[in-house]
């Protein structure tokens, strides 16, 4: 739509209103009419080639944050297989257009045609914003926001809380894990004394451990209270993303409701997302609901990720399974059905199917298979 169409058309509008209106959709023509195979190009460039493009020095899939927050070591990780990439220090995700978008601080057009080397003049400025808009796709990079993942915390916390005998006889004995399935994923259990108390408020101050979720700030009476996540003795469960603690998740013993404590504020990630990254395309991989579930898979051979509940399934997570057979374990009950039904639905957008594990009503997959290990019918 050129200059004249649009002058022709406001001309005929007889109210402001109508003129806004007008205006919207020359906005709205404008981004349609970009072509959108440019877009499928700019994002077939992989990760790790645009991270050369930009001269971003990466070591193992890891570089430093272009948002400045690292001094030491590297926070800001590459998956090739995805083609994504994760800061663990500030919570910017995205794709190869959006890691342009943070490194150039340009739009995501303009990132688009650096990245296609059709250069709209200087990257090293940013343009008039209400022009940019007017044809821009918004992009998905996210600043570092008030509640984020702090991979320092979190595995300092779990160093602080080793696995107590009390800890490791209701995992052997009661559930049936192994040892060493223990010490693979590297289960603790955090006990709240006030020496841990002291020890967290000392090495990271409590600003810090409230963003990151370890702490929940309640106002009680006019005044901020601080507290730890978990207010029991609980086994603690890391979710690990490469070598980095993403989230920690609590597991009462005693009996009491809830039965499961995770950080304030912080985004469930999938527990496991490790074993995505070492299996194979087309290989079998299951989609469990609980860590117990996902642990059992585990002693089993199987590569099997976890959600947290039947309702905590994300689309966003269908992208990176997409290459491999997906085989659903939901519980044997109500709950269990409807995180079939979720996951099932969030791959057909993509024209694929799921498999579904039958378990037995009032069962979850670890039960089966430790009955199965026990000789039970």
């Amino acid at each position: 739509m050129d200059l004249k169409e649009i002058l022709t058309l406001i001309s005929r509008a007889n109210t402001i209103y109508h003129i806004r209106r007008l205006l919207l959709e020359v906005r709205v023509t404008q981004r349609n009419s970009i072509n959108r195979d440019l877009w499928a190009k700019a994002r077939s460039v992989s990760i790790l080639g645009v991270a050369a493009i930009l001269e971003m020095p990466v070591k193992n899939n890891k570089a430093m944050c272009f948002n400045g927050h690292d001094k030491n070591s590297p926070s800001l990780t590459f998956y090739p297989k995805q083609d994504r990439f994760f800061c663990f220090g500030c919570g910017a995700r995205g794709s190869p257009i959006d890691l342009v978008v943070g490194v150039k601080g340009v739009s995501a057009i303009d990132a688009v045609h650096l990245l296609l080397g059709q250069s709209r003049g200087s990257f090293d400025q940013k343009r008039d914003i209400e022009n940019v808009r007017a044809v821009e796709i918004a992009s998905t990079r996210t600043a570092p926001r008030k509640f984020h993942i702090d991979s320092d915390v979190y595995s300092d916390l779990l160093t602080l809380s080793p696995i107590s005998d009390v800890g490791l006889r209701y995992l052997v004995n009661e559930r049936g894990f192994k040892r060493s399935t223990i010490e693979h994923f590297r289960i603790g259990e955090l006990d709240p004394t006030p020496s841990l108390h002291r020890q967290l408020l000392d090495r990271w101050g409590v600003d810090r451990l409230v963003q990151c979720g370890v702490y929940v700030r309640q106002e009680r009476n006019g005044k901020n209270i601080e507290r730890l996540f978990c207010w029991d003795k609980v086994l603690l469960f890391p979710f690990y993303d490469g070598d980095h603690v993403v989230y920690l998740q609590g597991r009462r013993l005693n009996g009491a409701q809830p039965k499961y404590l995770g950080l304030s504020k912080i985004e469930k990630p999938l527990y496991n997302i490790n074993c995505i990254q070492v299996t194979k395309p087309r290989q079998r991989l299951y989609v469990c609901e609980g860590i117990p579930d996902a642990l059992a898979a585990y002693e089993k051979g199987w590569s099997a990720v976890a959600v947290l509940g039947a309702h905590s399934f994300r689309e966003e997570w269908v992208p990176m399974m997409l290459p491999y057979s997906v085989t659903v374990v939901p519980d044997g009950d109500s709950a269990g059905k409807k995180l079939y039904e979720s996951v099932a639905a969030a791959f057909h957008k993509y024209g694929r199917s799921v498999e579904a594990l039958q378990i037995p009503a009032g069962s979850d997959l670890a039960d089966v298979l430790r009955a199965h290990k026990l000789g039970v019918k």
